[in-house]
């Protein structure tokens, strides 16, 4: 048998391909998510008192995340823009893996930082651990750069 694939991958991620004639696919953890996030979603450029040059964002960008089925779930999420991993500010950052309870919602507010901005459409990528094919749940985001900035040495 022959079995073609084309794919067009956003923002550095990255795809798994799964093909069986004889077994299912495997299920995705049954976990909605939702991400909020500041629109447009804008970017400042910083240099610490050392010289280290990044972005960040005071933005609101925030990942729902809803169990669907009846019993209790546990999930790693990987959240990333631009191919980066983005952090869960602190202190709002739950016990990891996440448990999550039947019917509730998790809710992870992330700390925007990225080593480059770059203007323009992008999507906010959110995958599982979990999920053998690591599928991925995109949302839409427009970032803008704004004005340099100096971080305040501590």
């Amino acid at each position: 048998w022959l079995c073609e694939v084309s794919v067009d991958v956003p923002d550095r991620g990255g795809v798994r391909v799964s093909a069986s004639i004889d077994a299912p696919l495997p299920e995705p953890p049954p976990v909605t998510v939702k991400v909020v996030v500041d629109e447009p979603l804008v970017f400042m450029p910083t240099t610490t008192p050392t010289g280290l040059t990044y972005a960040r964002s005071s933005g609101r960008l925030e990942v729902h995340l809803t169990n669907v089925s009846s019993g209790t779930v546990i999930v790693s999420p990987t959240v990333r823009l631009l191919g980066e991993i983005l952090p869960v500010a602190s202190p709002s950052r739950p016990a990891w893996p996440i448990t999550i309870d039947a019917g509730k919602t998790i809710t992870l507010r992330m700390n925007p930082v990225l080593a480059n901005a770059i203007e323009g459409p992008h999507y906010v990528q959110v995958a599982f651990a979990e999920d053998p094919l690591g599928r991925l749940h995109l949302h839409p985001v427009l970032i803008e750069r704004g004005a340099a900035a100096t971080q305040p040495a501590k």
